[in-house]
């Protein structure tokens, strides 16, 4: 529910792979803790699903899908009872800075039903869970787990998988139209694939994919988060 009277802007933003027990080590390595004074850490929140569209799903319509009423039912809840509309009747307008296109979920069912779920997958977070929190950064440095690396390592083909570098420019594109925008009734919704691999960028948002690991862009994550609050301040 909206609060009748509030006035001003909703912004909702995902950054995507980013570990919640990455945050605060991120804002004390860069200096940024006074710049997200007077927000709430929710240091136990998890996502609900390993497949980004399905934990959109989720979080927009405030529901979890219940597997006795149907995937399709639940699906479609996702057009017609959610913090869009909700918003949408209280005349806000919507922006989107996003890879995926978050009014349809669709597609969910079919990955949900025909994604192979990888053995590599199911032993790196086998290992995940089994080391200390202190040292799953490490496992994971580059966003892949240790077997999943050993196999890359045999694997050279290249991707070309460039979601990282495109949520750098789509969160500067983000900022640069922040001065256009209305103080009041925008309702702007950013998906960032970052930390999410490819991991080819620095904290500094430079491009070196030999340097870079999951640290790095987790570090370029929060120093985004903390140019938007600037930025809204100023």
């Amino acid at each position: 529910k909206l609060d009748a009277k509030f006035n001003g802007n909703v912004y909702h933003l995902t950054f995507d792979k980013y570990f919640s027990d990455d945050f605060l080590p991120s804002l004390k390595e860069m200096g940024l803790k006074e710049k997200f004074a007077g927000f709430t850490f929710y240091e136990n929140a998890r996502s609900n699903y390993l497949i980004t569209r399905m934990s959109v799903a989720s979080y927009t319509t405030g529901r979890l899908f219940a597997g006795h009423k149907g995937m399709k039912k639940w699906l479609r809840q996702t057009k017609f009872k959610t913090i869009l509309q909700t918003l949408k009747k209280a005349g806000f307008t919507t922006t989107f800075y996003s890879p995926y296109n978050h009014r349809w979920f669709f597609l969910a069912e079919k990955l949900i039903k025909g994604m192979p779920f990888s053995l590599l997958n199911v032993a790196d977070l086998w290992l995940l869970r089994t080391v200390p929190t202190i040292l799953r950064q490490e496992v994971y440095s580059t966003g892949k787990g240790i077997f999943t690396k050993i196999h890359d390592l045999f694997d050279l083909a290249p991707s070309g998988d460039i979601r990282s570098y495109r949520a750098l420019k789509q969160f500067e594109h983000l900022l640069v139209t922040e001065e256009l925008r209305s103080s009041a009734g925008e309702y702007i919704h950013g998906h960032f694939m970052l930390p999410h691999g490819p991991t080819i960028l620095m904290r500094t948002g430079e491009y070196d994919p030999k340097r870079s690991n999951y640290k790095e862009q987790a570090l370029l994550a929060t120093k985004l988060m903390a140019d938007l609050i600037r930025r809204l301040k100023e």
